[in-house]
């Protein structure tokens, strides 16, 4: 098995969509957006996927900060 189809089979481990996104954007580089083409019914360049990779990952930073913020939550009420 080589190193990129490892990556991937590491992303899926984790669920993690961002990174597994990304690890197709370098694996399949043109071919995945055209993959994104076809199941969205829209054109995609490789840019346009690497860009909305970067902001998947900048909410998720933000979203991690604001609810650290907030303090734990807990299902259990005093």
């Amino acid at each position: 098995m080589n190193r990129a189809m490892k990556n991937i089979k590491q992303d899926f481990s984790i669920h993690d969509p961002v990174a597994h996104a990304a690890c197709m954007i370098r694996l399949f580089g043109e071919k995945a957006s055209g993959i994104a083409g076809l199941r969205s019914g829209m054109y995609f360049s490789v840019g346009d996927l690497e860009m909305a990779v970067m902001w998947a990952r900048v909410r998720n930073s933000i979203n991690n900060l604001t609810d650290t913020e907030t303090g734990p939550r807990s299902g259990v009420r005093h």
